[in-house]
């Protein structure tokens, strides 16, 4: 027979659990001592005068730059530069400027030179300073600059993203402000966002229009060097989209071009931002009478992009040492005569006395030697690799 259970004792079960919460409750954590809390209290909020740094003038920009350019990159370096352009292209909206020229100097300035009116100089404002010099060392919108120019305001286009003259000037080793105003020119100079020896009335001059100069600084940005193809196709642009304003640009600068890492340099131009899997590898030997240079490397990408040369002549529809060089990849992978490797990034070049193309364009290589010395430099040279790292055998060969 099934055991019976008494309503009491079923009771008793069920009010097991809230007996044993009351027990809990009736023991609680003793309450910490009302002194301690106050003074762990007081220890955590509690600063001195000599905690607080008072950061003075443009330092605020210079400890934190990539607060107002997203970082110090080339792109951030490029928006300094948008930056001057925007102070001549609002006066060009607003029917005063006509051109604007843009110089890379050889010593690494970048200058912004326009025809206009010039920069007012006199501010209606209880400000001791000039409008010219508030314009670079205050968070004053060239909005203002216009209104007290023009009888009517115009729209901010912003191609500095907001970023204002200050920004530029804090983040400038050296900026100079070249002003021409009433047949007058007017100079400011600045280092590193702070002034020397203020605004100076050079006297009357038949010049006219504003040109900015900013030397970036080394010791904010990792590369001072403007890239000349980046800048010319953002003018190009601007040129567009202002057909009334006249743009030029000019490079001053002497660029020395030297491939650093030699022929594997070229890599670095064709792998972009992806990753590499492995270092890249590259040899340059005397084989067959033929000098066979190649570098290569795989890539985390599904793109495969190989470069070759013929007696430093591009050939774009590749030829016989590209046919070398990839017969001795699939030769070291063991794979079938079909294969194509994925995510390869390769250059391959040959110099040899007899050469032969396949037509007069020279765009492609016909020459069997070059295969044959190609295939066996490439086939050492990845043999090695192989020997020593395995696992990228089987992987590429996937």
């Amino acid at each position: 027979m099934p055991k019976r259970h008494s309503a009491q004792a079923d009771e008793a079960t069920e009010a097991s659990p809230a007996k044993r919460g009351r027990q809990r409750a009736a023991s609680p954590t003793p309450a910490k001592s009302p002194r301690k809390a106050a003074k762990k209290k007081s220890a955590q909020t509690s600063y001195k005068a000599e905690d607080i740094q008072v950061l003075e003038g443009l330092e605020p920009i210079r400890r934190r730059p990539a607060m107002y350019l997203g970082g110090t990159d080339l792109r951030a370096l490029h928006l300094l530069v948008e930056t001057l352009l925007e102070i001549s292209i609002e006066q060009h909206r607003a029917g005063q400027v006509s051109s604007i020229s843009v110089t890379l100097q050889a010593d690494g300035g970048i200058c912004v030179d326009d025809d206009g009116p010039g920069i007012p100089i006199h501010w209606p404002h209880e400000d001791k300073i000039t409008l010219l010099e508030a314009l670079f060392t205050q968070a004053c919108h060239r909005d203002q600059m216009l209104r007290w120019q023009h009888d009517s305001p115009k729209t901010a286009v912003g191609i500095g993203r907001g970023v204002e003259a200050q920004v530029v000037n804090a983040l400038s080793e050296h900026l100079l402000v070249e002003n021409t105003r009433e047949g007058h020119l007017f100079c400011l100079e600045y280092r590193r966002g702070k002034p020397v020896g203020g605004l100076v009335d050079r006297g009357l001059t038949e010049r006219r229009g504003t040109r900015i100069t900013s030397w970036p600084d080394p010791t904010i940005f990792p590369s001072v060097l403007l890239d000349h193809s980046m800048l010319a196709d953002r003018l190009r642009e601007l040129s567009c989209l202002l057909p009334a304003l006249s743009i030029t640009f000019q490079d001053e600068r002497r660029i020395d071009l030297r491939a650093r890492n030699g022929f594997v340099a070229l890599l670095d131009r064709l792998r972009g931002s992806w990753q590499g899997w492995h270092e890249a590898l590259s040899v340059a030997e005397m084989e067959g009478g033929v000098e066979v240079a190649v570098a290569l490397q795989w890539i985390q990408t599904q793109e495969t992009i190989i470069h070759s040369f013929a007696n430093l002549q591009r050939t774009p529809r590749g030829g016989s040492h590209v046919e070398g060089l990839l017969g001795a990849i699939r030769e070291q992978l063991g794979v079938a005569e079909s294969y194509q490797p994925q995510g390869l990034i390769a250059a391959v070049s040959v110099v040899m006395h007899e050469v032969h193309f396949a037509g007069p364009t020279k765009n492609c290589l016909q020459a069997r030697e070059a295969q044959v010395a190609v295939h066996a430099v490439t086939s050492r040279l990845l043999g090695r690799f192989f020997a020593k790292s395995p696992v990228f055998r089987t992987m590429f060969a996937r």
